[in-house]
């Protein structure tokens, strides 16, 4: 199963990087932002409550369980800010390369707080996967002439958050073994909604209010809406993968395996075009999933 769930994921990938592209090329002031992500996260978490209504088991939770979704949350919010804001200074493999990099915290906690070890290959693995990195960030520094520290700096937040929202779907996974994913979903993007909500609230008042620049437009609303039915999906399938599946083949999997769909739809879908430098750092990026995964 764990297999069949990885499949579905990347699969919805190839649809969330479409959408999170476009939808970064709409957002042009801080009010639409944060009204997009409440919008969105509100809408996953309605799903994860559809799913606890439809099963009829009730809703349970203990403390554990909504700390744990109270971190997902947080960093699902956080990933989401990071990431629009990122997209807008460099290319969609080289974000999503920099998502992927986020697995160093779930493995480097799981062999830590679990006892899961992490192999000295998988160890050369990982570090092959910043010298693609390495490649990338000077192809998109070619592609886009506003790449600059600022980006780095939140590209550098998409890892982290990226990687504490990994963390917190395998700390439910294993520490409450019994938990409702459905619930920890509603909690976890209830959680992100209400933040970004609040910031909304806050900044309703900029003047961008005045010229209609706040306002979630329909293409935005459509966009928001298929965002939310695969992020709940994704985040869903690796909750349930990751109580049987090591974190360091299931994260790198699902999130490695990202950065080349994210390559292949920005240059079918966005004309992002494939430098030498690109293409090499994709290629790495492969070999240390190959290297990760034989190890």
């Amino acid at each position: 199963m764990g297999a069949v769930f990885i499949t579905i994921i990347l699969f919805c990938r190839v649809v969330q990087h479409l959408c999170t592209k476009r939808s970064s090329c709409r957002i042009d002031s801080v009010s639409r932002f944060f009204r997009y992500g409440a919008f969105r996260h509100m809408l996953s978490g309605l799903l994860g409550l559809a799913l606890i209504l439809l099963a009829g088991n009730g809703f349970s939770c203990d403390p554990p369980s909504l700390a744990v979704s109270i971190l997902s949350g947080t960093m699902l919010a956080a990933s989401t800010g990071f990431s629009l804001a990122a997209l807008k200074g460099g290319t969609v493999a080289l974000t999503s390369l920099f998502g992927t990099g986020g697995i160093l915290v779930p493995c480097i906690a799981g062999a830590l707080l679990f006892g899961t070890p992490i192999s000295a290959g998988q160890w050369i693995g990982m570090l092959l996967f910043f010298v693609a990195a390495w490649f990338l960030i000077s192809s998109s520094s070619r592609i886009y002439q506003g790449f600059s520290v600022k980006t780095f700096g939140l590209l550098l937040g998409v890892m982290l958050s990226e990687g504490f929202t990994m963390l917190s779907q395998q700390l439910f996974a294993l520490c409450v073994p019994d938990g409702d994913v459905s619930v920890f979903s509603f909690l976890s993007f209830g959680t992100a909604g209400a933040l970004m909500l609040v910031m909304a609230l806050f900044t309703w008042k900029r003047k961008e209010e005045g010229d209609g620049r706040a306002a979630l437009t329909p293409e935005l609303l459509f966009l928001g809406a298929v965002l939310s039915v695969v992020v709940f999906i994704i985040n869903q399938l690796a909750t349930l993968a990751a109580a049987t599946v090591p974190p360091v083949i299931l994260f790198t999997f699902i999130n490695g395996g990202s950065t080349i769909i994210g390559a292949i739809v920005a240059a079918v879908f966005f004309k992002e075009r494939l430098t030498p430098r690109s293409l090499l750092g994709i290629g790495l990026g492969i070999l240390s999933l190959v290297i990760i995964k034989a190890f």
